[in-house]
């Protein structure tokens, strides 16, 4: 989430970089898609949060805002209307007491278990490290090939950001999760589990050894076995160019994640554990993650948890009248 006063940087560099003073972002045109809903930009300890649409550059660019109404990620009615009052940190007695009814578990008939989202990345070191001791067997650890021409620092930080992860540990038994969309079948946050190693027939030929995991992964056509190879993750910047490049295997441990990350996945069976949210936005962003309410299961919910921030809440009020207004003309 990029925060108001970043906003606002942005939005004088493209002035300097395009010398055109008399326009917002030097004229640039912008397309911005998002949800202030969801977790607010990062601040330092004790300082408020300051969002894009406080910021001036906002209010002098921003010509025309639309409300995004279709739900792809779910298709349960109850369920979506569930998440909006979660959204609007406004929950009604029924949607309590659903909610509460979620701490059932869910079934492991097919030996995956639900994915858990914790709000701290302690936990989620935690818990995967405790799942990693249990299985038998030798880590195979898969390093990332990282490269670009931006500063060292900067490069760094960009590739933080990146799911592809530094280091992968991987045993046999292992549920990962895919990072990455690979076919129209096993895409973006589909779960499967590691069912041994071996290299790829093609890149032996080239000399290439590297033992790779092969995943057996659970989508809606039944099961997919596939040897994952390492792929390409990039950053770019405004013109297209390469700041930082990493070569990984586009995988992550799936056993736990923290809902931070799980932001913009889709999950088909999760296991979300509220007992120590802390921020506004974190429980509807970690239960919105579900794609029904028969693969969530819910613990420690608290609604006094679920939170909205009030400015959010407001100008969301705006942005109703602005999208009336648009869909007038």
């Amino acid at each position: 989430m990029v925060d108001g006063q970043f906003f606002d940087l942005l939005a004088a560099l493209a002035v300097a970089l395009r010398r055109r003073t008399n326009r917002p972002f030097g004229g640039i045109q912008l397309v911005i898609t998002g949800d202030f809903f969801q977790l607010p930009p990062v601040t330092q300890s004790g300082k408020d949060v300051f969002f894009a649409f406080q910021s001036n550059a906002w209010k002098e660019s921003i010509e025309r805002m639309v409300t995004l109404t279709k739900v792809f990620r779910q298709k349960d009615n109850h369920f979506i209307e569930l998440l909006n009052e979660l959204r609007r940190g406004d929950i009604t007695p029924a949607a309590k007491q659903a909610l509460t009814r979620l701490s059932r578990p869910l079934p492991q008939d097919d030996g995956l278990l639900p994915t858990e989202l914790f709000p701290l990345r302690s936990e989620v070191d935690r818990a995967n490290a405790a799942r990693m001791t249990a299985l038998n067997g030798q880590a195979h650890e898969f390093i990332a090939r990282d490269s670009g021409p931006a500063a060292p620092a900067k490069r760094q930080k960009l590739l933080e950001n990146m799911m592809a992860v530094k280091s992968l540990g991987v045993k046999v038994e292992s549920q990962v999760m895919l990072v990455k969309n690979v076919s129209e079948t096993l895409v973006n946050g589909s779960v499967g589990k590691v069912l041994g190693f071996m290299p790829s027939p093609e890149r032996k030929q080239k000399g290439d050894d590297e033992m790779l995991p092969l995943v057996e992964f659970r989508t809606f056509q039944g099961k997919e076995i596939v040897l994952v190879s390492r792929d390409e993750f990039r950053v770019e910047d405004s013109e297209g160019k390469l700041l930082a490049r990493r070569v990984q295997i586009p995988l992550v441990l799936a056993w736990a994640m923290s809902i931070h990350k799980a932001q913009g996945q889709t999950l088909q069976r999760v296991k979300v554990d509220l007992n120590k949210v802390f921020e506004r936005g974190q429980s509807y962003v970690a239960l919105s993650r579900a794609a029904s309410m028969e693969g969530l299961q819910v613990l420690g919910f608290d609604a006094r948890k679920v939170m909205a921030h009030p400015r959010v809440v407001e100008w969301s009020k705006t942005l109703k009248q602005a999208s009336k207004a648009a869909a007038d003309i």
